[in-house]
């Protein structure tokens, strides 16, 4: 039979319940979700969901986007404070804070400006207190990792970046991968895949190895780990790299 409402409330209730040592105390949280649960994400989201469903109507928008708690909001000067207060008083227990664009906001990893002639640009954000610094080349990871790191951050740089803003970008990332070890043969090489993966993302092609039926994790040997993935590859068996367990 299907569970009835009340009953999967008290099963969510049930699965919420937290409790934590701190000092010698054992304390029980009443108030919020707790952090790495699986269902905190999923009631945060319907919380929001229904947060928006009650302010959306009452309040005058140009645009709205949000992830998770964290909303992008377009709206006339004017309108600032009552919007910021009808959502805040939505319910008693979640509250905001509000920053202001001066020209330029960010939203996660992406810097929005707002240009002379009115129009929206975007570009790669970071933080102040960002290094610059990932995945050395040197150290000891499989090659695949450090190739995904090239393609990820390049990707990154073309959905993130306005056309003028995209080419700076690709200059700091050459820049960044070559403090960071990687040869200057290496990045250049993938990024050409990249760019035709980019063109032909509409075509499909054939795979030259069958799919795998069978994925073993091994310890990450230099060299010999992308050896052994490649001789096992034909045979439709994956292998994944782990940590390295000591001297092999």
């Amino acid at each position: 039979q299907p569970l009835k409402k009340n009953n999967l409330c008290t099963l969510v209730q049930l699965c919420l319940k937290t409790y934590f040592q701190f000092n010698s105390l054992i304390y029980h949280q009443i108030k919020d979700i707790p952090m790495g649960s699986p269902l905190s994400g999923f009631i945060a989201e319907a919380v929001m969901q229904k947060l928006e469903t009650i302010t959306l109507p009452l309040i005058k928008l140009r645009f709205w986007t949000r992830y998770v708690d964290n909303i992008f909001v377009i709206i006339h000067k004017s309108q600032i404070n009552t919007t910021f207060q009808i959502i805040n008083n939505t319910f008693d227990n979640i509250k905001f804070t509000m920053e202001k664009e001066h020209n330029q906001l960010p939203f996660f990893d992406v810097m929005v400006t707002r240009n002379t002639n009115s129009t929206l640009s975007t570009s790669f954000y970071r933080k102040q207190i960002h290094t610059d610094q990932i995945l050395n080349y040197q150290s000891n990871h499989p090659i695949c990792h450090k190739i995904s790191c090239i393609q990820t951050l390049y990707r990154c740089a073309q959905t993130h970046c306005s056309t003028p803003e995209l080419r700076t970008e690709e200059q700091h990332l050459l820049h960044l991968f070559k403090r960071n070890g990687y040869p200057v043969n290496f990045i250049h090489r993938h990024l050409h895949n990249i760019n035709i993966q980019h063109n032909q993302n509409a075509i499909r092609t054939t795979p030259t190895n069958p799919p795998p039926t069978q994925r073993f994790t091994l310890p990450c040997v230099n060299v010999i780990s992308e050896m052994t993935a490649r001789l096992l590859r034909p045979h439709g068996v994956a292998m994944s790299h782990g940590p390295t367990l000591g001297h092999i």
